[in-house]
């Protein structure tokens, strides 16, 4: 799929791991759970318009949830979201 893909050396291996976790913790971890969820949903069924319509149902959902909101109120106001550890 190329989504975790990446080739490194490796003597660099251990900081292209910290880099890749330091990026994915700073994404909503209800985003990212769902996320997960939703990958292995879609990989393990037949994409259909039950699947499209449960799909689009579930990022809904995130996106008008409060975690939703902050990521989008902390875009617009050009801040870090509360969720993010630091």
């Amino acid at each position: 799929m190329g989504f975790l893909s990446e080739v490194v050396e490796e003597e660099q291996l251990d900081a292209a791991v910290e880099t890749l976790a330091a990026t994915l913790l700073k994404n909503a971890p209800g985003a990212v759970s769902l996320s997960k969820q939703l990958a292995t949903h879609v990989a393990a069924g037949n994409i259909n318009d039950q699947l499209i319509e449960e799909t689009v149902k579930s990022i809904a959902d995130v996106r008008d949830s409060d975690e939703g909101r902050e990521g989008l109120s902390a875009f617009l106001e050009k801040r870090a979201p509360f969720w993010q550890r630091v």
